[in-house]
């Protein structure tokens, strides 16, 4: 692009010049007249090919940014999935708090819930060591299952905040590149 302008510019010299050269040279009038004209023509065409690339360059440019705002928008979609999937997960994390908090209000009664569920399956629970056992087992497995959840949610509480930055620079990007195009 760079040379269509020296050569632009070299034209419209050689252009300004001919009518001194052809006033000073032996040339008659029809001569000096055919090459400005000639003149002419090349610098409307060189004029035509670099509207033409600044139009294409263009062109790509906004099938860059074109790309860029899809590229946006499948990040926002990704974004909004991870969050619906950290709400999902603190959904279930409030479940599990608000059970392991009834089962410790009133132990007893979890326990006789469990015996009858192990009675119901045609196993005998017999002793209070036993229902105390399970209760403490399933309790241990609820509250490895809310580690394991708060581990995760904060992952995905990372996860969100670096793609949320990256769209944010990715997005100041394009509207820069929108600010040039206008």
């Amino acid at each position: 692009m760079h040379y269509l302008k020296n050569i632009f510019i070299l034209l419209i010299i050689l252009l300004l010049s001919v009518p001194f050269v052809a006033a000073a040279s032996d040339y008659d009038e029809t001569t000096s007249g055919d090459e400005i004209r000639q003149l002419t023509a090349a610098v409307n065409e060189l004029v035509r090919e670099l509207k033409e690339q600044q139009g294409n360059n263009r062109s790509v440019e906004l099938q860059k940014l074109e790309i860029a705002i899809n590229y946006l928008s499948f990040r926002s979609r990704r974004i909004e999935a991870r969050e619906e999937e950290l709400r999902d997960k603190r959904r279930v994390v409030e479940s599990l708090e608000d059970l392991l908090a009834k089962v410790e209000d009133d132990e007893e009664a979890w326990e006789a819930r469990f015996s009858r569920q192990g009675s119901d399956s045609g196993s005998f629970s017999s002793s209070d060591e036993e229902k105390e056992d399970k209760l403490n087992f399933a309790v241990k497995q609820w509250k490895d299952r809310l580690d394991s959840l708060n581990s995760e949610i904060l992952q995905l509480e990372i996860e969100i905040a670096e793609m949320t930055d990256e769209l944010e620079d990715f997005e100041s990007y394009v509207q820069d590149r929108l600010g040039i195009l206008r």
